[in-house]
């Protein structure tokens, strides 16, 4: 059964609330550090409207000197657009499964990421 407080204002619901927060922010660093040349993680509303922009230009018969650029702009937002969906799908799932415990897992891969990463 899922975990809930009583009140939000709980030790535990403020831990969880700022590591949330440290987390989006380890994210973002890290997109605008070391993926600049991707599309934002964050932003899957600007994501999702540039999606249906491109989207709709291509099938609107867009100028065909722009159709390159549009669809290798469309490919790698769907790309982000379909692991942001499916990290939601596996969270919800392992929140179902195994409760508030699942969020050991995020802290189980930064951590392995911290040791394992590639100074060279």
């Amino acid at each position: 059964m899922a975990e809930t407080w009583e009140a939000s204002d709980t030790p535990a619901a403020l831990c969880t609330a700022f590591a949330g927060i440290a987390g989006m922010a380890i994210q973002n660093a890290v997109q605008r550090v070391h993926f600049s040349g991707l599309p934002p993680t964050t932003l899957m509303t600007g994501n999702t409207t540039q999606a249906v922009l491109d989207g709709v230009d291509l099938l609107s018969g867009a100028p065909a000197a722009d159709t390159g650029a549009m669809r290798a702009r469309l490919g790698r937002v769907l790309w982000s657009i379909a692991f942001f969906a499916l990290g939601c799908a596996l969270a919800a799932g392992l929140y179902y499964l195994i409760g508030f415990w699942c969020l050991a897992l995020p802290v189980v891969v930064g951590a392995a990421t911290v040791v394992l990463r590639d100074d060279g």
